[in-house]
């Protein structure tokens, strides 16, 4: 149970972030806890 204070990968989550907003940085302009459902799919 020493896995706790370690994340996963919290540089994997960041670098799909950065990614996600370099493919839609005008969707992504102040959203990504609240557009983590892809939001330009649904739209």
């Amino acid at each position: 149970m020493k896995q706790i204070e370690k994340h996963p990968a919290p540089e994997k989550l960041l670098q799909q972030i950065k990614l996600r907003r370099q493919s839609m940085p005008w969707r992504w302009a102040g959203r990504t806890r609240s557009g983590m459902r892809l939001p330009w799919r649904q739209a």
